[in-house]
């Protein structure tokens, strides 16, 4: 993991070395392309979602411990569904890992960068003064998500919808920061897109269970 974003591990190769000198070919090698990089891309998530798991849980854990604040923003990005369907899958990869590369632009070196799964992002702001960072960080990922993105000779257009919470104004536990994030997300999404909710109490509950991310993650 670097101090920026998640680092994942290469698993696209299709063979391994083994001790007697021969090679291993793995899993990956052996299935059609599409399944292959299903495969692969489940691999990552999957590796990914730990990751950010535990570093969320380090976070949470340092806040509480010198009083700082710690932002936990989700996003969702708007209409990805659609320039996916028409531009096909590979475009679809390609607009992902430019998303993650203008978040990357968005934030400092400290900062958390993961993706969840499907078009969901979250990232982690650490070691905060106040929430004027927070504001500004996230209004300038709506900036970054309004410019297209050119792919394939083609200009996709997409926003995105974004959910805060904050440790420990609003939780001091993981699960239950993701939670109001998550929530405050479904409502930015609701009420028109392409804007930053901030949690609060009496923020309606409108989100699927939480399962849907710690499920995902198989031991």
């Amino acid at each position: 993991m670097t101090s920026h974003g998640l680092d994942l591990p290469d698993v696209s190769g299709c063979a391994k070395t083994r001790k007697d000198g021969a090679l291993s070919t793995s899993i990956f090698s052996i299935l059609p392309e599409r399944e292959n990089r299903a495969m692969h891309n489940d691999y990552v998530l999957n590796h990914n979602r730990r990751l950010f798991l535990d570093r969320l849980e380090q976070e949470v854990m340092h806040a509480r411990r010198i009083g700082a604040c710690t932002a936990l923003l989700f996003i969702d990005l708007d209409h990805f569904k659609e320039a996916n369907d028409q531009f096909g899958h590979e475009a679809g990869d390609q607009l992902l890992r430019l998303v993650t590369a203008r978040f990357r632009l968005c934030t400092r070196e400290t900062d958390t960068v993961a993706r969840l799964g499907g078009d969901e992002f979250t990232i982690i702001l650490q070691d905060l003064g106040d929430t004027k960072y927070v504001e500004f960080v996230a209004e300038k990922i709506l900036t970054e998500l309004s410019k297209p993105f050119h792919i394939f000779d083609h200009f996709i257009h997409i926003s995105g919808s974004i959910g805060i919470a904050l440790c420990p104004q609003d939780a001091t536990q993981s699960e239950v920061l993701m939670k109001y994030a998550d929530q405050a997300m479904y409502l930015a999404k609701n009420v028109g897109r392409n804007q930053v909710k901030f949690f609060s109490p009496q923020l309606p509950e409108v989100v699927p269970p939480l399962s849907r991310y710690t499920g995902r993650i198989t031991h």
